[in-house]
């Protein structure tokens, strides 16, 4: 009998659990750099009933907190560079794309109406999806002149850059008349 397939190849290892966080709060939408040095994530600090807010922390240091408002964040990620965490922000004014520098500092618009913005690998885009969820907004880096290509596309749940940085892969449905 065969069972090659069945047995652990001599050189597989199980992966390494570590945790990163060491409060008892409500941890969500964690990002990692690139190095692995670094992750971001929306927290209540251990404080219950407070909004939660972006925080940073060094694998294995203590955590910074980034934001300080009353904004619901979500969707973190890190600019190819590792020196801006992107997110989602919903308020009163709407559901918004932002930046605001790894270290810490003021966070900047850089789209409207949208969320999941992500920077390409070679940091010259940034690509986000519309509110409406039709299509998949591309803009310059800094967030001015969007288009939107694929507008086909309904439905957008997310989506996110290839390594050469002119491919998307898209959650979506092709057509508004095609079942989820």
């Amino acid at each position: 009998e065969d069972v090659s397939s069945d047995a652990t190849p001599a050189t597989y290892s199980p992966p390494r659990l570590q945790r990163i966080t060491r409060t008892t709060s409500m941890t969500s939408w964690p990002a990692l750099s690139s190095d692995a040095r670094l992750i971001a994530y929306v927290s209540d600090g251990g404080q219950s009933g407070t909004t939660p807010q972006l925080w940073i922390q060094q694998v294995g240091g203590a955590a910074l907190r980034l934001t300080n408002g009353e904004r619901e964040y979500s969707r973190l990620s890190f600019s190819p560079d590792d020196t801006h965490i992107v997110f989602t922000a919903v308020d009163d004014a709407g559901q918004h794309v932002y930046e605001v520098p790894t270290l810490g500092g003021e966070a900047r618009l850089l789209q409207r109406d949208a969320s999941g913005g992500q920077i390409s690998p070679d940091g010259r885009w940034l690509m986000c999806v519309p509110r409406n969820g039709v299509g998949i907004r591309v803009a310059a880096r800094d967030g001015l002149g969007f288009r939107t290509v694929a507008p086909e596309l309904v439905d957008v749940a997310c989506a996110a850059w290839m390594p050469d940085s002119r491919t998307v892969v898209v959650h979506a449905r092709p057509d508004p008349l095609v079942e989820p």
